[in-house]
């Protein structure tokens, strides 16, 4: 059975992605050199960043913060009931060291979200949002031909982009 993607999958995948492995380390400790904050806090700031089109998940910012402590590029301190991070001289010393690479991913970031107020968009919402306006009345038969044209459409899209437009 297939593994389950998650959408940080579909925002970080293949040729065309933002951050290359350790890149998300790297955008935790640009926060972090910005402000003291905890997880949630974290998990908040980018998803901001973003304009709300991606926010990750308990599952990776937690362990990356525990690893980024383990490495001492980041330390806790415990306030009331929170955990506050904040990026120690080391930590400060790499990402400077990094800084090119941290800047580049930040560019990609907003070229990303930048993408949210992009028409293409706005139809995808639409027809996610019409599919499951009818998501009840779905039978084999149903599926069968909105597959059909989800699939045809794909390859329409896959021409464009590929040059061939003629279809």
């Amino acid at each position: 059975m297939p593994k389950r993607r998650k959408k940080e999958d579909y925002i970080f995948e293949d040729s065309k992605r933002i951050m290359q492995k350790g890149g998300f380390k790297m955008i935790l400790m640009y926060f972090l050199e910005e402000k003291s904050m905890s997880g949630y806090e974290i998990m908040k700031t980018i998803e901001s960043y973003f304009n709300g089109e991606y926010s990750p998940s308990p599952g990776i910012v937690y362990p990356t913060l525990q690893m980024l402590e383990e490495v001492e590029f980041v330390k806790s301190q415990a306030i009331g009931n929170k955990k506050i991070y904040m990026l120690t001289e080391k930590g400060k010393k790499y990402l400077e060291e990094n800084r090119e690479e941290v800047e580049a991913i930040l560019r990609k970031i907003r070229e990303v979200s930048s993408l949210k107020d992009n028409t293409i968009f706005n139809s995808l919402k639409k027809l996610i949002g019409t599919l499951h306006l009818y998501s009840s009345e779905i039978n084999e038969e149903k599926a069968k031909a909105v597959t059909e044209i989800l699939d045809d459409a794909r390859k329409k899209i896959i021409k464009i982009f590929e040059g061939d437009q003629n279809g």
